[in-house]
Parts: C-alpha cells; sequence; structure tokens
C-alpha cells in the first residue's frame, strides 16, 4: 500500500491592541485558505497476469496493465474568514467586565474518486460542497475577593465548522444521514476561582462548567445499511448534549525542596439526546430506527480523572544538583462509541493508573536522567476501536497504553 499526501496552507491574522488606565482592547482578523490531496493505492503482486484484471479487462478492454488494484484518491479544499474583537472594563479596583466576539465564514470543497483497478473510474462522486457562517460571544466578570481570590465568571461559544461525507451508495439513494453535515455549536459556562495562599506557597484553583453542544457533530453508523445501502461510519448532527463537571488544582511548595501537586476532573453528566427515528421515505411508514437511544451517554468522557506528582529537588551528588519526581495518574471508565451495534459494538474503556519515576542530575551544562514508566507495568486501554469488530469471536482492535519501560538518556547544553 502507498498513501501520497500533500498538504498547503496559508494563513494570515492581524491584531490591533490598546489600553486605557480601565481599559484593555484587541481587534482583529483572521485568513486561511488550505489544500489537502492524497491518493490511496493498493498493489498485489503480478496483479497483471491475474484472473481478476482479466475479468476488469473483459467488460473494460483498454484497461492499462497494472498491479495496482484499487486506487482512491481525495482533494479538500477550504477558506476560512473571521474578524474578532474583546473589551476588558474594569468597573472598580475589585470588578472587570469583559465582552468578546467573533464573526466566522468558512466554505469546504471536496472531491472523492475510486478506480477499480487503477485507471477506471469505478466511482466518481460529485463534488462536496459546504458553507458555514456565524456570530460566537464571549463576555463575563473578574471579582476580586481577597488579595490573592480571585472568582470569575464566562460566557463563551465555541464551533466546529461542518463539512461532507462521502456518500457510499448513491446509486441506490445514498446514505439516510445527509452527506452535509452543519457545523456545531458548544455553549459554555463556568465559574472559578483563583487563589494563592501560605505567603504564595500555595496554590489553589477551582472551576465548576456546564456546556450545552448544540447539533452536535459525531460518528454514527448510518441506518440505512438496513435498506441494502454499503455499510458506512459517517458524521452526523445526531442531537443536543450536555456535560457538566468539575476541575480541582492544587500545588505548594511544602519546603524550599519539596513540591507537592494534585490535579482532579470529575463529569457528572455527559450525555446527548437525540432521535429513536430519521425521516427514510424507502423505509416502511416513512421512518428508520436511528439506533441511538433518546438519551445516551456520551463516549469518550472519562468519569473521572486524576494525576498527583511529588518533586524533591537539591539533592547534591556527583559535584551536580539532583532531582527526584514521583507522578500517578489515573483515568476513569468512558465508552468509546456512542451507539451499540452487531456491525460496531459499544464498549467501556479506561479505568487504569500508571505511575512513573523520574531522577535528574544536572552537572555544568550536561543533564542525566533514569527513568521507570508505567512502574505497575498497566495494560490500560486508551481506546477500543470496534469499527472492525470480529462479529464471530467477538474481538476488536484495543490501544494499549506502553508497558513497563526503563531508560538512561543524557543530553549536552551549547
Amino acid at each position: 500500500m502507498v498513501n501520497d499526501q500533500n498538504n498547503q496552507s496559508f494563513t494570515q491574522e492581524i491584531r490591533l491592541s490598546g489600553m486605557t488606565d480601565r481599559i484593555n482592547w484587541t481587534a482583529g482578523a483572521f485568513y486561511q485558505k488550505s489544500e489537502e490531496f492524497w491518493d490511496f493505492l493498493t498493489y498485489v503482486d503480478d496483479y497483471r497476469n491475474s484472473p481478476a484484471f482479466e475479468a476488469w479487462s473483459y467488460y473494460y478492454p483498454g484497461i492499462a496493465p497494472t498491479d495496482v488494484w484499487w486506487n482512491s484518491f481525495q482533494g479538500t479544499e477550504r477558506t476560512d474568514k473571521a474578524v474578532f474583537g474583546e473589551i476588558d472594563i474594569e468597573i472598580s479596583d475589585k470588578l472587570t467586565l469583559l465582552f468578546g466576539g467573533r464573526w466566522y465564514e468558512v466554505d469546504r470543497e471536496m472531491s472523492y474518486t475510486v478506480e477499480r483497478p487503477d485507471s477506471r473510474v469505478n466511482q466518481q462522486l460529485p463534488d462536496r460542497t459546504a458553507s458555514d457562517d456565524g456570530f460566537i460571544p464571549k463576555f463575563g466578570f473578574e471579582l476580586n475577593l481577597a488579595e490573592d481570590v480571585l472568582f470569575y465568571g464566562v460566557y463563551s461559544e465555541g464551533y466546529r465548522v461542518g463539512g461532507t461525507n462521502r456518500g457510499r451508495g448513491i446509486d441506490k439513494g445514498g446514505p439516510t444521514l445527509p452527506v452535509a453535515y452543519e457545523s456545531d455549536i458548544l455553549e459554555n459556562v463556568e465559574f472559578g476561582l483563583k487563589s494563592q495562599f501560605w505567603g504564595g506557597r500555595a496554590q489553589l484553583n477551582a472551576v465548576y462548567y456546564t456546556m450545552g453542544w448544540k447539533d452536535m457533530q459525531i460518528e454514527v453508523t448510518d441506518p440505512s445499511f438496513n435498506l441494502g445501502i454499503p455499510f458506512q461510519i459517517v458524521v452526523g448532527n445526531v442531537g443536543d448534549a450536555t456535560v457538566e463537571g468539575h476541575d480541582i488544582d492544587f500545588k505548594a511548595l511544602v519546603t524550599d525542596n519539596l513540591e507537592l501537586g494534585f490535579n482532579y476532573t470529575g463529569i457528572s453528566n455527559a450525555y446527548v439526546e437525540a432521535p429513536a427515528f430519521y425521516d427514510e421515505p424507502r423505509a416502511e411508514g416513512g421512518k428508520i430506527a436511528s439506533g441511538l437511544e433518546p438519551t445516551s451517554a456520551l463516549p469518550l468522557f472519562a468519569d473521572s480523572s486524576y494525576s498527583l506528582y511529588a518533586q524533591l529537588t537539591g539533592i547534591n551528588l556527583f559535584g551536580g544538583e539532583g532531582a527526584l519526581r514521583f507522578q500517578h495518574n489515573y483515568v476513569g471508565t468512558s465508552l468509546n462509541q456512542l451507539t451499540d451495534g452487531f456491525t460496531s459494538a459499544r464498549l467501556t474503556q479506561g479505568d487504569y493508573a500508571m505511575t512513573d519515576i523520574v531522577f535528574s542530575l544536572d552537572m555544568d551544562s550536561w543533564r542525566a536522567q533514569v527513568f521507570v514508566h508505567n512502574l505497575g507495568d498497566e495494560r490500560g486501554i486508551t481506546y477500543e476501536d470496534s469499527q472492525d469488530f470480529d462479529q464471530l469471536w467477538g474481538r476488536n482492535s484495543s490501544n494499549v497504553i506502553r508497558p513497563r519501560s526503563f531508560g538512561v538518556s543524557f543530553r549536552k547544553y551549547f
């Protein structure tokens, strides 16, 4: 197999900033044009002399001899334009207000072709185009409760531009979900606390957030598979989602040589509300089951995760200064995908912990390190890929973290 790919991109951003005693402001414009083209070829030794190629040549005379039994290529062009601005107004010594926004416009075009074998056009889909534009606001406040304690709140929006699927089975009516999918909007509300105490030797930050995810884009199995259309995983706007959670971050310099740190993320809600049926005139009654539950847990959101570390510095050894760092990470359980089907199973992943120990020694312009990663030799699964699920034996592909590893490194600074 050979995959040739070419990417070109031009990006330009202009910013203007200014300030007075109580006002800070920024305004700007953004432009980006990017192009991507890839050509994927699959070879079979001496395919040109095989019965399969002979059959193709019978039905399509004049095909050039080739050992490439499959050639697919795709071109994508994208243009982004945006103007943005933000202003901070200090109402008093304790209160500051924030206002901002961004207008954007995105145009995309995609072409996709399959040749089987090489040089015979088997499926050349019409060019796909998609366009998005909109305005996303941002506003918030900062309140100084004390000299080293800041409370803040912010509302902001973000977006992912829409796009197009390839849309297999066009000659049979195509997929149920639209070939083009729209942008999705994330509406985020968060309240947080930033603080320092113990004479600046300790820091505690905390934030609570709730996110409304409108017209969420996510990969799903198109239900037209049940109508004889080729099986395909597509991106669709499946519904509205909600994510609620909180983060806590703490670090402290306990002594001049000992630092401790802790970070925790907890997700209390992560779900999407989706339709149980899609309009499908080819199906009986004009409706087809989406394969989605009315309320489904969002994939890839671990219920909880945390990390902690301890670092001891100032270790005098062989005339150099050493440091010993211990760190431990835990990742909770999550789902690998939204739907659960016969051809692609929904599986649980995660729930693993990993511990690392690193010793560093600095001497003049040299640094040496000795480390042990994944001390407990965990086999944590970061992602369960079940799109190629083996229904007979119940097997799938799992992405696993690296096993226990040891190492020594030396570095010279010039």
